[in-house]
């Protein structure tokens, strides 16, 4: 009897489970010439999962609810949001954004509409670098361009500038990897400590089209940075206030004096050289009998804090 009981729970639950499962299928294509288009982003928002469009427009996405918060997001259209409940062979529709299309890129020999762009162009706008609490603008610039590398070195306090690697790097030079910097056509050796509000944009010419202009300086790519002007008009007051918590991810951990000095001994005993430290010397550090002679101090607890906080505020004034 209890077996049947299970069996019969075992079934009910699986029945459950299997009719809240649904798939959504459809055809995305473009509003104006009604083609298909191929690798159309569909990505469901409450389950965090997504496909693309095959070669003929077509998606099929399984998801475990009925319901489900659709963004269908593709290169140079605008993206779509619905909500869809297990519907068969949707039709979407999508519109070519035409605002990014006429968006004006500073290039090499002066400046150019992104629809008329034939190379690998990238732009950042100002609003952009601001989501982002920084020191330094080159920090700013990690994760908002594909293919285009930030690494920081170090986050001591004036030597944390990152450096910038547009697709790759192909030298073990670290100097001869770095791209080109032009700051309002001027070449600089960087831009780190430039104020990100000052910033109007930042475009990256990646490939050798882009920067053919520039012959072999831009190698490793480029970076034009163009500071914002002056316009005619009412005057324009921006007030910007970033606070940040900063904290080490991982500190190492420090030795005791104890084992340093045993480990320093056996260092000259290994080289047939005389050890620095006694009997003595070594049993006050392992007994802590003389803290004043014989101190064991871990000096990353004492000195660094397990976080600080950074302050920006800017006000600025357009017109």
């Amino acid at each position: 009897m209890k077996k049947r009981i299970i069996l019969y729970l075992f079934i009910f639950v699986s029945s459950i489970l299997f009719a809240q499962k649904t798939t959504i299928t459809g055809i995305i294509t473009d509003n104006k010439t009604g083609e298909s288009l191929i690798g159309v982003n569909i990505f469901d928002s409450k389950e965090k999962i997504g496909t693309v469009t095959d070669i003929d427009g077509k998606f099929t996405l399984d998801l475990k609810s009925k319901e489900a918060d659709l963004i269908i997001s593709y290169t140079g259209y605008k993206t779509i949001n619905i909500k869809a409940k297990g519907e068969k062979n949707l039709l979407l529709k999508m519109d070519e954004d035409t605002q990014t299309l006429d968006e004006v890129v500073v290039v090499g020999y002066g400046s150019q509409k992104k629809e008329t762009m034939v190379g690998s162009v990238s732009s950042i706008k100002s609003k952009s670098l601001l989501t982002v609490p920084a020191s330094n603008l080159t920090q700013s610039i990690a994760g908002k361009v594909s293919g285009v590398a930030v690494v920081q070195p170090s986050g001591e306090i004036g030597r944390d500038e990152a450096s910038i690697y547009i697709r790759g790097k192909a030298t073990f030079s670290d100097q001869n990897a770095k791209p080109l910097i032009i700051v309002d056509g001027i070449i600089r050796e960087g831009f780190a400590q430039i104020d990100p509000n000052e910033i109007e944009t930042i475009n990256i010419l990646k490939d050798a089209s882009a920067t053919a202009v520039y012959g072999v300086k831009g190698a490793n790519g480029v970076v034009i940075v163009t500071t914002k002007r002056g316009i005619a008009g009412k005057p324009q007051v921006s007030v910007t206030a970033q606070v940040a918590s900063n904290s080490p991810m991982r500190l190492h951990r420090s030795l005791d004096s104890y084992h340093s000095v045993l480990l320093k001994n056996e260092l000259l005993n290994n080289a047939d050289l005389q050890p620095e430290y006694s009997a003595i010397d070594i049993m006050k550090y392992r007994t802590n009998v003389s803290p004043y002679t014989h101190p064991n101090v871990d000096w990353i607890d004492e000195i660094m804090k397990p976080y600080s906080i950074q302050q920006q505020y800017n006000i600025n004034v357009r017109g």
